[in-house]
């Protein structure tokens, strides 16, 4: 169970236990971070970061495959779990496809003629293996994440130890 145990944490922690409980193979969980997204609330106010969220709900719910399921796993975090997922290259073109679509964003600033259009995100992904939990699965995916903001932010990036097994 994650340590804040929000709601929309703790039913996504169900579903992936529950997931993984009935199939290993096959399952990917995708972790997204909206870049700079303080930056957005600080010189915009919390509307406009509320929007922004609103916005990549709504491409989230646009692109999940079937069978997918996705929810916001932190302030500016989501999770999805991808099921019949087999390799690194369908999880990664569903995250590159996201990716995109997220930095093609152009939200106006309410009162002003000015547009957001420098949203980026961030995303880290694994592969469900045999044996794994719900904790080491999360924590493969989140390594992932920091490891594509370590490179530069707006990237995706495999868990290190698939990148060397995919090479």
């Amino acid at each position: 169970m994650p340590k804040s145990g929000s709601l929309f944490q703790t039913i996504l922690s169900r579903l992936l236990e529950q997931t993984l409980s009935t199939e290993h193979d096959g399952v990917a969980l995708v972790m997204l971070d909206i870049d700079h997204f303080k930056q957005f609330n600080d010189q915009y106010g919390h509307p406009l970061g509320d929007r922004v969220l609103q916005h990549v709900g709504q491409l989230l719910r646009d692109l999940l495959p079937v069978r997918a399921m996705a929810a916001r796993y932190g302030s500016e975090e989501f999770c999805i779990i991808l099921r019949d997922c087999l390799d690194n290259a369908t999880a990664y073109a569903f995250a590159e496809q996201l990716r995109l679509k997220i930095q093609s964003l152009r939200i106006k600033v309410r009162r002003t003629d000015e547009v957001l259009d420098s949203i980026t995100a961030s995303f880290g992904f694994t592969l469900a293996e045999q044996g794994d939990t719900l904790e080491t699965l999360l924590t493969r995916a989140d390594d992932a994440l920091y490891q594509a903001k370590r490179d530069g932010r707006n990237q995706v990036s495999p868990t290190p130890s698939e990148t060397a097994l995919s090479a």
